[in-house]
């Protein structure tokens, strides 16, 4: 079986080249996209939470969940002993 679905090749960078912003805008322009995309994730019938990985990437969505969010959020994270290596 050839597979399922056609393969496309996708433009991973702008044609145009890389775009001129001020690191003041890029920043803007991030905060914008990753606020959207939160709220947007937050649409729920149902409670939901976090799970923090101890990155810096789980810090930043609790905080950016943290603000879009009247009540409290709820977090987890995962503790264990040993040594582990990911």
């Amino acid at each position: 079986m050839a597979g399922l679905w056609p393969r496309r090749r996708r433009t991973v960078l702008p044609i145009e080249g890389a775009a001129s912003w001020s690191e003041d805008e890029a920043l803007e322009l991030l905060d914008a996209a990753l606020r959207d995309s939160v709220e947007v994730h937050q649409r729920s019938d149902v409670p939901y939470g976090m799970f923090l990985s101890g990155g810096v990437d789980s810090s930043v969505l609790l905080s950016l969940m943290k603000d879009l969010n009247e009540q409290p959020v709820h977090a987890v994270h995962g503790r264990f002993s040993g040594n582990f290596r990911e």
